[in-house]
């Protein structure tokens, strides 16, 4: 049995809603887009490298006490031997960005709010402003994370300025940059004073007392001690949030490997779109812009299987139809199935 959009099982759902069990489903259809894209890329072992020893540098080695790695970073190889690096630091912030997610979705689903929000903490917090500096700025980011990261990279000493500037310049450097803006991405992840976005989550569900003034602990109360499982306005308000959060998450991931390695960009390119056109039906007042036009450029191959009528979209059922690639067809009632990420890829659409 499945809800919403077909693309979770009822388990992974939980307790959520059916209101807003497209939403919940939205977020791990990102999440699981990135973890697809991190295993193709560890197939190709991008974190394996060749060196070409001389035998005087052989000799020095053998002859030396330090660390194989630190040779190779004094040496002619401190290019080659950097990008290896960094292509284990990506591969491994990714992977811990989505156990943390995979968790914190887990969590919310259950109703577990404060175990959620401190889940989705450390990745949205910590690991993305490190993927965003990496692409934003490589030899800036190596340089500080080979001399000294402690005092260099911690995220608390990265103030609201300098967050904005690394994600701007991330954004600079992702094949993607439309729909992405630096400034609100770091207002929804750190602005406690920002009441739609996630750091006032962030900070009550990992402290029980905050004395900030926009998330101050009201007197009888510890931060989420006493929050009603049964309410539902987290879901109403923070999947907006950690969706677009996501979203960006996922662009910077498929930018930051498409410098080291082959990928399909235009799939990828394709992927996003898709994503977004989900987040404007869900998320945004008004109809979903950016589907009706692909919608209008497809014309007729939008259409039932079985009975070969045209097929509108409506705003509710748009989301469906991209990520589980089923819809219900009003003419003749089958809830078939419907290629349109291979038909995107046919007509060559991929606009953003």
């Amino acid at each position: 049995m499945t809800l919403g959009l077909n693309y979770l099982p009822a388990e992974k759902i939980g307790a959520i809603p059916p209101k807003f069990a497209a939403r919940h489903e939205f977020c791990f259809y990102l999440h699981d887009m990135m973890l697809h894209l991190l295993i193709e890329v560890e197939n190709l072992q991008i974190r394996s490298g060749k060196f070409e020893i001389s035998p005087s540098d052989q000799a020095i080695i053998q002859g030396e006490s330090e660390d194989f790695l630190d040779y190779l970073l004094k040496s002619d190889h401190r290019n080659q031997a950097s990008r290896m690096l960094l292509n284990h630091v990506m591969v491994a912030l990714v992977s811990d960005f989505l156990s943390f997610v995979y968790e914190g979705l887990i969590a919310l689903s259950k109703r577990k709010f404060s175990v959620g929000f401190s889940l989705l903490r450390k990745p949205f917090k910590e690991n993305l402003l490190h993927l965003s500096w990496m692409l934003a700025d490589t030899a800036e980011y190596f340089g500080k994370f080979e001399s000294s990261p402690a005092t260099l990279m911690e995220s608390r000493k990265t103030d609201q300025v300098t967050r904005v500037k690394i994600i701007e310049k991330a954004i600079e450097n992702c094949f993607i940059k439309d729909i992405f803006d630096a400034e609100f991405l770091e207002k929804i992840i750190y602005d406690k004073n920002y009441d739609a976005g996630l750091a006032s989550l962030f900070d009550k569900a990992t402290h029980l007392v905050t004395g900030a003034r926009a998330i101050r602990t009201e007197p009888l109360n510890l931060n989420f001690i006493f929050k009603d499982p049964r309410d539902n306005d987290i879901f109403e308000s923070a999947y907006s949030s950690i969706s677009l959060v996501l979203m960006y998450a996922f662009a910077i991931l498929s930018s930051e490997l498409e410098k080291i390695t082959p990928i399909d960009t235009a799939y990828i390119r394709r992927r996003i779109l898709i994503s977004f056109m989900v987040y404007q039906s869900l998320f945004l007042k008004g109809p979903p812009k950016v589907y009706k036009t692909m919608e209008k450029a497809l014309g007729d191959l939008v259409k039932c299987p079985v009975c070969k009528s045209r097929y509108k979209a409506k705003k509710a059922t748009v989301p469906r139809l991209l990520i589980s690639e089923r819809f219900v067809c009003p003419e003749c009632s089958s809830d078939v199935s419907f290629p349109i990420l291979w038909l995107m890829g046919q007509a060559d659409v991929e606009w953003l």
